[in-house]
């Protein structure tokens, strides 16, 4: 990338992020009215990928706020419990955060600011537990990743044509992830 690219890649990357971020606004603000599931899913696509993106600039500080409010909305989007108003109000919070450390500079260490309000956000979006009772010893099988086997020569291609379906998953090497995300760095 030459020194000229550099900063036209940025300022696509903050438009486009002000853009989800004004998307996710809304989505939150449609779900805690309507409590509409799809405005919630809307709104965790949106900060998943601006989280992304984020990390492909090399904007630390928006990636740790962006996960940190994936982490806090979690219980909500499984359904494990419904959002407190302080819940609601940390996420808007944290959107305007984000918003403010988009619109610094790349590479710039997350502040003391944006520390505290990750803190602020894991304390309130910690999921209260149905039941009382031991913690499960193991994580999840949904959030275990398991590395796909290489595809050998000896392995037959698969069939040509969309036959995923709504809720299939596809397995994806670390090689070919890599390229994918090196060729959404060149686009951005």
């Amino acid at each position: 990338m030459t020194t000229g690219e550099a900063p036209k890649r940025i300022e696509a990357f903050r438009q486009l992020a002000n853009e989800r971020a004004a998307r996710m606004n809304l989505a939150w603000i449609a779900f805690e009215q309507n409590q509409v599931r799809e405005s919630l899913a809307e709104f965790a696509r949106e900060l998943h990928t601006l989280k992304g993106e984020a990390s492909l600039m090399g904007f630390p500080a928006a990636t740790e706020l962006a996960h940190a409010i994936e982490d806090a909305i979690r219980p909500v989007v499984d359904k494990e419990q419904a959002p407190s108003a302080e819940l609601g109000d940390r996420v808007l919070g944290a959107l305007d955060a984000l918003a403010e450390t988009i619109a610094g500079e790349p590479g710039a260490p997350t502040s003391a600011k944006v520390k505290r309000l990750i803190a602020e956000i894991a304390k309130t979006g910690a999921a209260k537990p149905a039941k009382e009772g031991p913690a499960p010893a193991s994580t999840p099988a949904e959030f275990v990743s398991t590395p796909a086997p290489e595809p050998s020569a000896s392995t037959p291609a698969a069939p040509a044509g969309p036959t995923a379906r709504a809720g299939d998953t596809i397995r994806v090497t670390a090689k070919k992830l890599d390229q994918v995300r090196d060729a959404i760095g060149e686009l951005l």
